[in-house]
């Protein structure tokens, strides 16, 4: 048993050096504990691709994720260009998301999201980790297909 799972309800993948089987909640399995981003996770659960990366047993990825607080003055747009709502709101998830498990504790830099086109920079400011110079990291939830970083303020283009 690991944690609170039952072993029948346990994730086992190989890793790439090892033929021990890691054990441990994935990303999917642990949002529910946390009621602070409900909003951003339900538009993740709104599209297949996105349901598959933070349900994956080996794919690694990269969230920041904005808590619900952060949407309280944000008003979705949808761009003149004729996308649809729906087309945008897959758009801000995908602007969100990196498809590797970068830590943020490592360095700075800038990272390709999966919105095509959509680069996102991350530095350590006095203390904070701070991606696109305004929204701050405030937490963390981490599981074996990846990392999910709480942030103070929606990332827009």
């Amino acid at each position: 048993m690991h944690g609170d799972l039952p072993e029948h309800d346990a994730i086992h993948f190989q890793t790439d050096d090892s033929n021990e089987p890691i054990t441990g909640p994935r990303l999917e399995d642990l949002l529910p504990m946390h009621k602070d981003l409900t909003i951003f996770m339900d538009g993740v659960r709104a599209y297949e691709d996105t349901i598959s990366l933070i349900s994956s047993h080996s794919t690694k990825v990269t969230i920041f994720a904005p808590i619900n607080r952060a949407f309280v003055n944000y008003k979705f747009a949808v761009k003149s260009s004729g996308e649809d709502r729906n087309s945008a709101r897959h758009s801000f998830i995908l602007s969100h998301i990196i498809s590797d498990g970068y830590s943020v504790a490592s360095e700075d830099g800038s990272f390709q999201t999966l919105k095509e086109g959509r680069v996102i920079r991350v530095e350590h400011v006095n203390g904070d980790i701070v991606i696109d110079g305004r929204a701050k990291v405030v937490g963390k939830v981490e599981g074996v297909n990846g990392v999910i970083y709480k942030i103070d303020n929606v990332l827009v283009d």
